[in-house]
């Protein structure tokens, strides 16, 4: 495997530092950095027409930054913080729908060279500068805008740094690299474990025995691995690593085409291809590169969810989940609300529907609900499904009578008009599950059918898994394939 650099069809971004990328729908999106200017611009790259595309932007548009940091949660775009004009320092959060920015009524610490996650609809910031290196971590709820008190429980906590990278996995949070304001790397890698109490977040900092000696590399997660790229120490660095937290373990990765050496670039993943822009490295960078990355478990879904999160249980006993009093239905027999769907009445208690679905909450609590909502019309939903996300909201676990493949996507199809986010990664997971040599093809066509690219992807990763002929299974070719396919055709070699 080695680097490929693309030519697209029309000036890009320009060359720059300090920006960030996120991917959407096969997308790449970039704002923002510095050129010598501020910059505040927006950019899309198109996979299937070779174009760079400068977005329209509306709304309260963040101000001119760089060494912010942009994510994605539920399918909105955020930008974070940042360093402007006259050492401006940002503490602002924007939130972006239909090409429109928000910014949040939310006031944080103001910072720049800092890093960041999302997970669990948690925002987490660490470290950074603010006249001086910070060492404060700040977490904010994305479901309501609101911060968290933070206490750290551990006498062991990280340095104050800049330039580090924060990933969230299995619900730790883990700190890499970085370096102080006389540019030392700082080369610890830390593992914060966290616990949510009534108010407040009780964090736990462990110290790893390996560490990471650059600060201003990019680092992404992709199938449990790591991928550490760039950064500089004494110099500007052009390896790619690899990184298994499980075995404690960091390894260049070698290939024979590599790309300029750079530090503060931008890196998310497309399909299963990393992907870099720009950077500095005595000078601002430009070019759009991409590297195919190794498929190493055999459940490449992006969720992050223990081994089996999901019980299968007969129809009966399921039905047994719920007493009847009157026709109607009800988990708990503390209930304020009756849903009607399709053959049955149910009666919910408001308060947990909300914390699992953002259309419930808007419904019950957003800006246009009416008064007190004492009964809601689903007559079109079936009650198998909606019987599911009750219990899903009651006890966050997804149980499931025995469905066959269509009600399994139908359910996830519910899962997005509900937007319940957790409940739709769980199923997807139980969904993948089952594939095998004698379901791929089924589940490929109901995810054709369904428009459900994730699970469409996993049944074209899962026929190489098992080793079959791709003559065998008609049309199964993942976007991740086409995407590789699309970049060789692009290509050009690249020249040191």
């Amino acid at each position: 495997m080695s680097w490929i650099t693309i030519n697209s069809q029309n000036e890009g971004p320009g060359g720059r530092w300090g920006h960030t990328s996120i991917t959407l729908d096969d997308k790449l999106y970039i704002f923002g950095g510095y050129d010598g200017n501020y910059l505040n611009d927006f950019y899309t790259y198109d996979f299937d027409h070779n174009l760079w595309q400068l977005l329209q932007q509306n709304g309260q548009i963040p101000e001119p930054r760089s060494n912010h940091i942009m994510f994605i949660n539920n399918g909105t775009i955020y930008i974070q913080g940042g360093g402007g004009l006259s050492k401006n320092r940002f503490g602002d959060l924007y939130s972006l729908n239909n090409q429109t920015w928000t910014k949040q009524k939310i006031n944080l610490i103001p910072r720049t060279y800092h890093t960041g996650c999302v997970g669990d609809n948690k925002l987490f910031i660490f470290g950074g500068e603010s006249g001086k290196d910070l060492e404060d971590l700040e977490i904010i709820d994305l479901n309501n805008y609101t911060q968290f008190t933070v206490k750290i429980q551990s006498q062991q906590k990280p340095e104050p740094r800049r330039f580090a990278t924060l990933q969230y996995y299995n619900k730790q949070l883990i700190l890499i690299g970085g370096c102080t304001q006389s540019y030392n790397p700082t080369p610890s890698i830390y593992i914060a474990n966290f616990q949510e109490q009534e108010n407040y977040v009780s964090i736990y900092w462990s110290q790893l025995k390996i560490q990471f000696s650059k600060w201003g590399q990019s680092c992404i997660l992709f199938d449990d691995l790591f991928y550490l790229f760039g950064g500089r120490d004494d110099k500007d660095s052009d390896e790619l690593y690899s990184f298994d937290l499980q075995n404690s373990k960091i390894q260049i990765i070698k290939n024979e085409n590599k790309i300029k050496a750079r530090r503060k670039h931008c890196a998310s993943i497309v399909g299963n291809s990393l992907v870099i822009y720009g950077g500095f490295n005595g000078k601002y960078q430009n070019d759009l590169c991409f590297y195919e990355l190794p498929l190493i478990n055999t459940v490449p879904l992006s969720v992050e969810l223990p081994s089996k999160p999901y019980e299968e249980i007969p129809q009966y006993q399921f039905e047994n989940y719920f007493q009847q009093n009157n026709g109607i239905h009800f988990y708990n027999d503390q209930y304020d609300c009756l849903i009607q769907t399709d053959e049955k009445c149910f009666g919910v208690d408001k308060s947990v529907l909300i914390n699992t679905s953002g259309y419930f909450r808007e419904l019950f609590y957003g800006d246009y609900a009416e008064g007190q909502l004492l009964q809601v019309d689903l007559s079109y939903i079936d009650h198998n499904a909606f019987a599911i996300v009750l219990i899903f909201s009651y006890k966050n676990n997804l149980i499931l009578p025995i469905l066959d493949k269509e009600e399994l996507f139908r359910l996830l199809e519910l899962c997005d008009y509900l937007d319940m986010v957790q409940l739709k990664e769980k199923t997807q997971y139980y969904i993948a599950q089952t594939v095998d040599k004698n379901t791929v093809q089924e589940i490929y066509n109901l995810s054709i059918e369904h428009q459900n690219n994730q699970l469409q992807n996993f049944c074209a990763f899962k026929v190489s898994k098992l080793k079959m002929p791709l003559q065998e299974i008609d049309n199964i070719q993942s976007q991740q394939v086409n995407n590789m396919k699309k970049i060789r055709k692009l290509s050009i070699v690249n020249e040191q």
